[in-house]
């Protein structure tokens, strides 16, 4: 099954990594949240730790062959203009919702178990991808820590909630939007309830079980009065425990590539649909796991990025078309690394299809994949920025939300 219990999970949002207060800093230190990262003084407290765990093994790195299918699809000559080894640092382990980065090496890469990454040719590109794993292997730093103590990152998964409160001090520019919306979640027994709305689930009352109360959506949705302060329980542990337990009478955070397959297939005393509510359909839709840079390895690498980015595009159209290849590959690349993290085929296939028909991955208004509408960022950070100056003392809005994005690499012409 695809675990997301508490010690075990996705960040409860790569959304929010660096979005957290000063007690939640506390809390890190501490080891009481091993998965919140702090957003200020840890990015460059982390240096020490990166470094070591960089240079932990001596073992030689693995050899991959050139895999067909992926050779065939990315021929745009990179040679020359990115480095010799493209290296993209992501936020959680192998999973469907970054299929495309593996899909780019296909299924005849190899995983270095040491570093954590899965490594081979970008096609026939002439140059090397190393798509790394978060966790463990970089001692659960965000990818924004990442960028900034790494300077062989090229591309780091943001989300842009976590890039306007880090602008200040540790500005990042996304260059591609892999998800269309989030797949954040609030999930609930359809036996027992009928939610259109998050102001259908505030108005009936029941105990909202979320991993952070204060995380930036929660505070966004009860200060618009959708939900009730007195409504949330940051308990949530990740399993169907309290939706057993009160037979159907909570609503709980998830994802909707996971929970609703794990709960109904992997949790016996639980083994029935759910429903949901995606939190971007209730009004709360940052662009989730987007790659991005700092701005000075933007401006060093943009011959690089001219060519990579659509090459981004092109691969979760691949892969989202046609999973079934790199959803199995998922599974092995999982088990060869030996984590907490696990996987299985039938769990793979639900995520993707789900992805597509719910709209996590799909194109934007104006029908290209892969880029942002300056229209929503702008109103995403509207409504986000007072949450951000409330919560983080060091927060400095940004003038122009723009800052945090560019669509000058995309290709318009590429969608599904």
């Amino acid at each position: 099954m695809r675990v997301r219990a508490a010690a075990h999970r996705q960040p409860s949002s790569d959304l929010h990594d660096h979005v957290t207060t000063p007690k939640q800093h506390a809390h890190n230190i501490a080891g009481m949240d091993v998965y919140k990262i702090a957003r200020t003084a840890s990015v460059l407290a982390a240096v020490g730790s990166a470094a070591a765990l960089a240079g932990c093994s001596s073992d030689p790195a693995p050899e991959a062959g050139s895999d067909e299918r992926a050779a065939a699809a990315y021929t745009t000559d990179l040679s020359g203009v990115c480095p010799d080894t493209v290296v993209i640092q992501t936020g959680w382990f192998p999973q469907p919702e970054r299929g495309y980065l593996y899909q780019l090496i296909g299924t005849e890469g190899v995983v270095d178990v040491d570093k954590g990454a899965y490594v081979g040719p970008l096609g026939s590109t002439g140059v090397d991808l190393e798509v790394r794993v978060r966790g463990p292997y970089v001692g659960d730093q965000s990818a924004v820590s990442m960028l900034y103590q790494d300077p062989d990152i090229l591309l780091g998964e943001i989300n842009t909630d976590e890039a306007l409160n880090l602008n200040a001090e540790f500005p990042t520019v996304s260059v591609f939007a892999p998800l269309e919306q989030s797949p954040q979640v609030l999930l609930w027994d359809p036996e027992k309830h009928e939610f259109g709305s998050m102001a259908d689930i505030g108005a009936s009352g029941l105990p909202v079980l979320v991993y952070g109360s204060d995380d930036p959506w929660v505070t966004y949705f009860v200060e618009e009065g959708q939900l009730t302060a007195g409504q949330i329980d940051d308990s949530y542990d990740g399993s169907p425990s309290r939706l057993v337990a009160s037979g159907g009478d909570v609503v709980q955070q998830g994802y909707v590539t996971s929970e609703p397959y794990t709960y109904q297939h992997d949790f016996p005393e639980w083994g029935q649909p759910v429903d949901s509510l995606l939190l971007a359909e209730a009004g709360y839709n940052p662009y989730e796991n987007a790659l991005g840079a700092t701005p000075e390895t933007l401006e060093q690498r943009r011959d690089c990025l001219a060519g990579l980015v659509p090459l981004l595009q092109q691969a979760q159209v691949d892969y989202i078309s046609d999973p079934a290849p790199m959803n199995e590959r998922l599974v092995s690349i999982v088990e060869e690394l030996a984590s907490s993290w696990t996987l299985t085929l039938d769990a793979n296939e639900f995520a993707t299809e789900t992805m597509r028909e719910r709209g996590v991955v799909g194109n934007g208004a104006d029908g290209t994949l892969g880029n942002f509408d300056p229209a929503r960022v702008a109103e995403f950070a509207a409504r986000v920025t007072p949450i951000l100056a409330e919560s983080n003392p060091d927060f400095i809005p940004v003038d122009d939300p723009a800052v945090v994005y560019t669509n000058e690499f995309i290709d318009p012409e590429i969608g599904l």
